[in-house]
């Protein structure tokens, strides 16, 4: 996986965050990172971090910064076609439901970004 300070496009990122986050093990709700599944919160970028939310999954691939922002960006995108009446709603996708259906439009979410990311750059 290349580095969070790398080169990369918005693109790359989202797909880098999708992939760290698709083992439901290394997924987590209602924190940014945990330790390990249900443990203790940490930060997302420390090297004990074991398991992300959605936006946690991007501050590990991309700390901070404009692409950062370009990534989240699109994800918000993404989950505001699900639940277009939440204030937050990438947060609304990736912790509401139960663990497994979560997870699965957590997913769907993250494609669904690309998707647009994508069809913005050709």
């Amino acid at each position: 996986m290349p580095s969070p300070t790398t080169e990369r496009s918005v693109v790359e990122v989202l797909r880098a965050a999708k992939e760290r986050i698709t083992p439901i093990e290394q997924w987590t709700q209602r924190v940014l990172a945990r330790a390990k599944p249900a443990g203790p919160k940490v930060s997302p970028i420390r090297p004990e971090a074991s398991c992300w939310c959605a936006i946690g999954s991007l501050a590990a691939e991309t700390r901070v910064g404009m692409l950062r922002w370009e990534a989240e960006r699109w994800l918000s995108t993404a989950a505001s076609e699900q639940h277009p009446r939440s204030e937050s709603p990438i947060t609304y996708v990736n912790d509401n439901g139960a663990r497994a259906e979560a997870h699965r439009r957590t997913l769907q979410m993250f494609d669904r970004a690309i998707e647009l990311a994508e069809a913005e750059q050709t």
